[in-house]
């Protein structure tokens, strides 16, 4: 099975980061059991039952939760399975949330686009260097900054399961992001009238599905609750935890 090159430098890279003491980066060995979970995840989403060849892994760890970003491809190359994947562990498992690839283009750049910054907005939340990345991502992200009618592959994944790749923002879509990880006293998310302040709408408990409309740089996000149609604004994350993920999914 072909490594990352340079891996160790890789690891050593990563421990040094800013932000170790909040969050640990690191790497998994072939035949671990959390990497061959990660592997099964990957499987589940893909509806294979074939190995893959790991040419990158990071995995993004804090005491709340962790994700992995993972460039995989088929080992018998019989099919084109493969492409940048991240997954995300949820009660001590692990789901695939979404993947690109770097060729064969078949996905509006539109849709590409949020994908991509997905991937890169989870790294940024573990204050991972750009390098915890595999080159593939960036060269998909050009491709979707770049526009046109066609990008690489991209795919959104809902319960670890294939979920087309149906925009957030569309009144039919059946991706949607949830409220987790509140604790007492204060176990609920407030849904505010405006960024940062104004008055709260309404207590977002653990599991509220949510439709993203609007991310904002400083992780305000405009939101719309499912269950009440109440739309307001969001704090999803800030250094040390996220309050807002990704994907659910409702029946049509």
């Amino acid at each position: 099975m072909r490594i990352l090159a340079g891996s160790i430098a890789l690891v050593l890279a990563l421990t040094s980061s800013e932000g170790w003491a909040q969050s640990r980066i690191y790497t998994l060995r072939s035949g671990t059991p959390e990497r061959t979970a990660i592997m099964d995840a990957a499987r589940l989403a893909t509806g294979t039952t074939e190995q893959f060849i790991v040419n990158h892994l990071a995995v993004m760890e804090s005491q709340i939760d962790a994700v992995a970003i993972a460039e995989i491809e088929v080992a018998s190359r019989s099919t084109e399975i493969g492409g940048v994947f991240l997954f995300r562990r949820l009660n001590g498992r692990w789901q695939a949330v979404a993947m690109v690839a770097g060729g064969g283009g078949s996905t509006d750049c539109t849709v590409a686009a949020p994908i991509v910054d997905l991937f890169i907005t989870e790294a940024r939340r573990f204050s991972a260097p750009m390098s915890a990345l595999p080159a593939t991502l960036f060269r998909v992200q050009a491709e979707a900054k770049r526009g046109g009618e066609s990008c690489s592959v991209a795919k959104i994944f809902v319960d670890g399961r294939p979920a087309g790749v149906q925009t957030e923002n569309s009144p039919a879509a059946s991706v949607l992001h949830f409220v987790d990880g509140t604790r007492p006293p204060d176990a609920w998310l407030s849904l505010r009238s405006v960024p940062g302040g104004g008055y709260e709408l309404q207590k977002l408990f653990n599991g509220t599905l949510l439709q993203v409309i609007e991310r904002r740089p400083d992780n305000w996000w405009l939101v719309k609750a499912i269950e009440t149609g109440t739309s307001g604004w969001v704090l999803s994350r800030n250094a040390m935890r996220s309050w807002v993920q990704c994907c659910k999914s409702v029946a049509p």
